[in-house]
C-alpha cells in the first residue's frame, strides 16, 4: 500500500491485489473435531463496510494443495475430547 500525508492528514491506500500465502492450516472446534490440512493456499479480502452496527472484516479463503511429499494425504480429520 501507500501513505501520503496532505496538510496533516494521513491517508493510506492499500494495494489493489495481495499474495497468497501457502500455509498448513489446523482448525479445532470447541467440541474437539480437527481438521489438518497439508498445504493450503490462502487468499485475503477487505469487506469495509461504513455502519455503526458492523465493523469492517477480512474475510480468508483457502484451496487445500497437493501435497508435494509422496504418500502424504492433502488433509486429516478426527475427533477428540475439547
Amino acid at each position: 500500500g501507500t501513505s501520503a500525508t496532505a496538510t496533516g492528514v494521513t491517508t493510506y491506500t492499500p494495494p489493489t491485489t495481495y499474495k497468497p500465502l501457502e500455509l498448513s492450516v489446523e482448525v479445532t472446534s470447541v467440541n474437539g473435531f480437527k481438521i489438518q490440512m497439508v498445504r493450503v493456499l490462502i487468499t485475503a479480502s477487505f469487506d469495509i463496510t461504513a455502519s455503526s452496527e458492523e465493523l469492517g472484516k477480512i474475510k480468508f479463503k483457502g484451496k487445500v494443495l497437493l501435497p508435494t511429499k509422496a504418500a502424504t494425504p492433502a488433509y486429516t480429520y478426527s475427533v477428540g475430547n475439547p
